[in-house]
């Protein structure tokens, strides 16, 4: 019986739904999936963005040198020079980040971020690097790298370069491969050969490199010329070395003036105040 019943009521729930009134069905159309092969519609290629640089603006003329063609004058921020001109002189801004990495510069160039081949004369920016040519005279807020330098380098932080003829200043690293000149550092002062003077807190010279690393860079471990270290604690390798700081130490001849001071050559290698 009650078996009976449970079927009648499902029957009768059946019936009560199949009667009610149904709202009307709304059929969405999906659009066709664009194929691959298709082209883009200009709304659809508006959404690439791409940044160009508007032409240089300035007061500039074309110039050629050496057979070089190259422009100078005042040359505003700008699109830079990719093949040509070979160079650009005068006073020089690149205050959108625009790169001379294929061409020399001459004069002053100001930026956020100045990259050359070549500098000649003065480059300020935030970081600035010539990393396969000669600079003479770098001026970072942050840094500053070449491959060889002759004249000033500076760097808030780091300065570097292979080969150093000049006057290096850093906030914290001042490095070379070759030193003949001046390096002054607020933490350290690092050459794997050095001629000149060395002024930081930490002094390295002569054993930054290995054997192996110094004939690559054609530089010879018997160096020719005299260093002169003042720190907190200087090492110097081969070459003749003046050390005044607490903790000196050397592995060629010169003198010592420290509260401890280690000579390699000497009949007493360890001795206070005083070693050579």
């Amino acid at each position: 019986m009650l078996k009976k019943s449970m079927i009648l009521i499902a029957a009768l729930v059946g019936l009560a739904l199949a009667a009610a009134p149904r709202e009307p069905e709304t059929t969405v159309t999906e659009p066709p999936a664009p194929s691959e092969t298709a082209e883009q519609t200009p709304e659809a290629k508006n959404d690439e963005t791409i940044i160009t640089l508007p032409p240089a603006a300035g007061i500039f003329f074309p110039v050629i040198i050496n057979g070089q063609n190259g422009d100078a004058g005042l040359i505003l921020s700008g699109r830079p020079a990719e093949s040509a001109p070979s160079f650009r002189g005068g006073l020089i801004f690149s205050l959108l980040g625009e790169e001379y990495e294929h061409c020399d510069i001459y004069g002053i160039h100001i930026g956020w971020f100045g990259n050359t081949r070549n500098q000649s004369g003065l480059q300020i920016a935030m970081v600035n690097q010539a990393p396969e040519g000669t600079a003479t005279g770098q001026i970072g807020i942050l840094a500053s790298g070449s491959l060889a330098t002759r004249g000033i380098q500076t760097g808030g932080l780091v300065a570097a370069c292979t080969d150093m003829a000049g006057i290096q200043v850093a906030g914290m690293g001042a490095m070379t491969r070759q030193l003949r000149g001046v390096q002054v550092s607020g933490l350290a002062a690092l050459t794997a050969e050095g001629s000149g003077l060395q002024i930081a807190p930490f002094n390295v010279s002569g054993m930054v490199l290995k054997e192996s690393e110094l004939k690559e860079a054609e530089i010879s471990p018997e160096a020719d010329g005299v260093l002169t270290q003042i720190g907190l604690e200087n090492l110097a390798g081969k070459e003749c070395a003046f050390q005044i700081g607490l903790i000196n130490q050397k592995a060629g001849k010169g003198f010592q003036i420290g509260l401890l001071n280690y000579s390699q050559n000497s009949l007493l290698p360890y001795l206070p105040l005083l070693n050579w």
